[in-house]
């Protein structure tokens, strides 16, 4: 089972549930490979990103170069909302 971070550096744990791919509104969102959060298919998150397993990154949002998304935040397009977005 993949480990998730929560907070970039942080170790990370290993879910009870499975953290798969997941719809939400009629989108398919996948889990970023650095940190666990969810990325929509609509958006894009480089990999050299972070995006914590409890932010999202959906809509049109573009995260690149070393962008860290965390605690619960939410990304769309150029709106940032949540508790962490840097």
């Amino acid at each position: 089972m993949t480990t998730y971070a929560r907070w970039p550096g942080d170790t990370g744990y290993r879910p009870l549930v499975s953290l798969g791919d997941v719809q939400i509104d009629g989108v398919t969102h996948h889990r970023h490979p650095n940190g666990g959060g969810l990325v929509a298919e609509t958006a894009t998150a480089e990999s050299t990103a972070f995006v914590g397993v409890d932010a999202r990154v959906y809509g049109t949002a573009r995260v690149y170069g070393t962008a860290r998304v965390y605690g619960t935040a939410q990304v769309s397009g150029l709106l940032a909302t949540g508790e962490r977005v840097e």
